[in-house]
Parts: C-alpha cells; sequence; structure tokens
C-alpha cells in the first residue's frame, strides 16, 4: 500500500461524544494508524466541554502519524433547523483552519454533514469522502415530530449526497437510498459497519432451554421503537419469556422485565449480554446498528426490522428479519423464538456472521478502495 494521508472530520469522537458515529469515528481512525495511515483529525463536542489534548492523544495511544485539531462547535443559535446552520458553520470552521495546507492530503473523509463547506469550495484534485451512516432523514418516521426533523434534514443531506466524489453505503436499503436520492451517478462504496475483536468469544451452547431471556439495549429514542416492545410483552403467549432493557428508559411494573438502567464499561455491558439469548431491535429507522454486531459476536440471535442495512447482519439463519411498524410481526417474532428448536444453532450463526464485519477486515476493505482510487485517479 502507497503511502496515504487523510483528513478525517468528525463531530465528536468517543469518549468525549456518545454516540454510534462518534464511536465509529474513534474506531475508525485507530485502526487506519494502524495501517500506517497518517491522519489529521479535527473534532468537537456538542456542548461546551472541551477534551485536553492529552486526553484525546491518550485516546489514540500517541500515535505518531496522528495530528489532531479541537474545533468548537457553534451554539448560540437556538431556533428551529440550528443544528443544521450549526453544521455548516463548523464546517466552514474546519476549512478555514487546514485550507492552507489541504493539497498535503489524498482524501477529505467527512462524517456526517462535515464536509458542506468544503463542497461549496469545489476544491480540484481533492477527493471528498462523506458518510451519512443511517440515512434516517429518508426513512419512515415514528411520529410527527421526527417527520418534521427529517424534512429538516434532507436538503443538506441532499445536498452532501450530490457534491461528494464519493458516498459511504452501509449496505442493505441504503445503497438504493443514495441513488434515489442523487441527480447524477455518484460512486458508493460499501463499507459496513465494524466490530472489535474484543467482542467475540468462544460460543457456548446454553443449558436453558426453558427460559428465552429477551434483551433491548438502547437510548429512549421514539424510532428506536421501544414503546412498541413494551406494549408486546403483555401480549406475549407464553410465560417462558423475559424481557431486559439496557438504557436510560422508562421503566414498566412488570415481573418478566429487568431494567438495568445506563450502562457505560464496557464489560459490565458484555456481561449482561452474554446473561440472554435474543436482542431485539424493532426500530422505525437505522444504519447499521453496532449493539447487533456487539450482541451477535456474543452469540445471541436477533430479532430485528428490516430497515437501513440491517438486513446485512440478520436473516433466516440467525434470527428473523421483520417489517418495521408491525406490532402484530413483533409479537410473533418473539413467539417463534420462545417456541424455536433451532435457537442455539441460531445463536451460533450470529458469532459467525459476525466475524465477517471485525475491524480490521472491514478497514482493508476500505483501503483496498482508497488505493485503487488514488491509483486509477489521482495521477
Amino acid at each position: 500500500m502507497g503511502h496515504l494521508k487523510i483528513l478525517f472530520i468528525t463531530d465528536g469522537i468517543s469518549p468525549f461524544v456518545i454516540g454510534g458515529m462518534q464511536q465509529h469515528s474513534t474506531k475508525m481512525v485507530k485502526c487506519l494508524l494502524e495501517k500506517g495511515v497518517e491522519i489529521h483529525l479535527i473534532h468537537t463536542t456538542l456542548d461546551s466541554s472541551i477534551p485536553q489534548s492529552s486526553e484525546v492523544e491518550n485516546t489514540f495511544s500517541h500515535h505518531k502519524a496522528l495530528k489532531t485539531t479541537f474545533i468548537p462547535f457553534p451554539s448560540k443559535d437556538r431556533f428551529i433547523g440550528h443544528y443544521i446552520r450549526n453544521s455548516k458553520l463548523y464546517s466552514k470552521e474546519v476549512f478555514k483552519v487546514v485550507e492552507q495546507n489541504l493539497m498535503d492530503f489524498d482524501f477529505v473523509y467527512a462524517q456526517g454533514f462535515t464536509a458542506h463547506e468544503f463542497l461549496k469550495r469545489k476544491i480540484p484534485k481533492l477527493p471528498i469522502i462523506s458518510n451519512l451512516h443511517g440515512l434516517e432523514m429518508f426513512q419512515g418516521a415514528a411520529d410527527m415530530q421526527s417527520e418534521l426533523k427529517n424534512w429538516l434534514l434532507k436538503p443538506i443531506a441532499r445536498y452532501i449526497l450530490n457534491n461528494s466524489d464519493i458516498n459511504i453505503s452501509l449496505g442493505g436499503t441504503l445503497t438504493g437510498l443514495i441513488k434515489q436520492n442523487t441527480s447524477k451517478k455518484t460512486t458508493v462504496w460499501k463499507v459496513p459497519n465494524f466490530i472489535d475483536q474484543s467482542w467475540f468469544k468462544e460460543y457456548k451452547r446454553s443449558e436453558n432451554h426453558k427460559n428465552i431471556k429477551f434483551l433491548f439495549i438502547g437510548r429512549y429514542e421514539r424510532r428506536k421503537g421501544i414503546e412498541e416492545l413494551l406494549g408486546s410483552i403483555p401480549l406475549i403467549n407464553s410465560n417462558n419469556a423475559f424481557f431486559g432493557f439496557v438504557g436510560n428508559l422508562h421503566t414498566i411494573e412488570n415481573e418478566r422485565c429487568k431494567f438495568h438502567g445506563l450502562v457505560k464499561d464496557e464489560q459490565t455491558l458484555k456481561q449482561i449480554i452474554d446473561e440472554y439469548d435474543v436482542l431485539i431491535c424493532p426500530s422505525y429507522s437505522e444504519g447499521m446498528p453496532t449493539v447487533i454486531l456487539e450482541a451477535m459476536a456474543r452469540g445471541l440471535a436477533i430479532i430485528a426490522t428490516d430497515v437501513g442495512a440491517v438486513s446485512e447482519l440478520v436473516n433466516k439463519e440467525n434470527g428473523w428479519l421483520i417489517p418495521a411498524r408491525s406490532q402484530y410481526r413483533l409479537i410473533e417474532a418473539i413467539e417463534l423464538a420462545i417456541k424455536c428448536e433451532e435457537l442455539e444453532i441460531k445463536k451460533d450463526q450470529s458469532v459467525k456472521k459476525a466475524v465477517e464485519f471485525e475491524t480490521h477486515k472491514v478497514m482493508d476493505r476500505l483501503l483496498d478502495y482508497l488505493v485503487n482510487f488514488k491509483k486509477h485517479h489521482l495521477k
């Protein structure tokens, strides 16, 4: 692999900002550094906190090929649509910082809307790669508030998709959504989400065949389908089902339910997941949920709605893929799991399938794309 230098822009890195995209950014940068890529990482926080540079450097093991720059996220505007306007201002501030050195880079890799100013400037011979992850604004909304949010986000999302040199798709229905919302032929690289090797464990067949334990992991957000799941539990026609919940969620009084609360420690989360048989992900919209990959790596079967790139992870071999917005199909899948004589086989298949999404394997795919593009287009 020839030497690569990437300007990597994100709206946060973990653990300083909590979120799937921020976690994705951190793990991606770590892996690319390990593979010899030189990176200038520009990041922010969505509140007033400012991480110490020493803390950031420690997150990436003080890697010599990494330069980091923190830029405060604009927050003065609080009227409707403020996140979009502030995101554009953040992108503009990022551009000012690197404008004089742009030709030092082979690529700009931009998470979310962070490429906006770069695309406005139309920089020659500097490919802009954008990753809008789940493209939730083009998927189904759970309520009117979500519908309004999606309506506000669609214009900037379409601008990013239509003006980026390369768009990243996590797979599944998302590739089609990118093509539906671009007016010209666009280059799409399929690069899925990934899971660290540390999440994998040797699968051991469960000795408990009487009670099936179901798990939900997520924040309280309408599109996550938590209300549909909680409403389904009293309708389950079986006494052999137990339900666990991880996240900052509203609790209910039910002897078949246990609420673990918000769990930030990874080892504690692994221990909780290991107590269960089936993960339930009943979302209205998703990208490629990290929580599904984590549960698969720990040996859980999966019940999930067919949204975003979930179909890349879940099929009849390792679980049940169901339509979104259908409480009936959710209840049916839960009851099928309770009665399933091949549940242990499905759990085993989850681990085997998760191996395809191990971090280094996915990053090798991205590097192949980068090297080939540089070879054929950046002479």
